[in-house]
């Protein structure tokens, strides 16, 4: 397997190892964390960030999609959970008769 922080090959001792050792678990770690905030400077000194929609998000807005499409994702979840109950709810009515 190939590390993903310094691209070395390695044998890995663990199933779900991504790295050749602690150094460059840890490296890949700060790397996410500094990442994290530049980008979270960058929102906040007001750098132009936009939705996947193509509106303009606000510097306090956290996320990456604006309240429009986050609501819009939020109802088709709500269908989809909805859609899996009845499935299940019909299920158990086909069983008990």
């Amino acid at each position: 397997m190939v590390c993903g922080f310094c691209g070395i090959e390695f044998e890995t001792k663990k199933k779900n190892q991504k790295y050749c050792d602690q150094i460059c678990c840890r490296g890949a770690t700060n790397k996410r964390i500094m990442q994290k905030y530049y980008e979270n400077k960058a929102r906040l000194k007001g750098f132009k960030r936009y939705c996947e929609c193509g509106q303009a998000l606000s510097k306090y807005n956290t996320g990456n999609i604006c309240n429009i499409c986050e609501t819009k994702n939020n109802i088709k979840n709500e269908q989809k959970i909805m859609e899996a109950i009845q499935i299940v709810a019909s299920k158990i009515n086909k069983a008990k008769g």
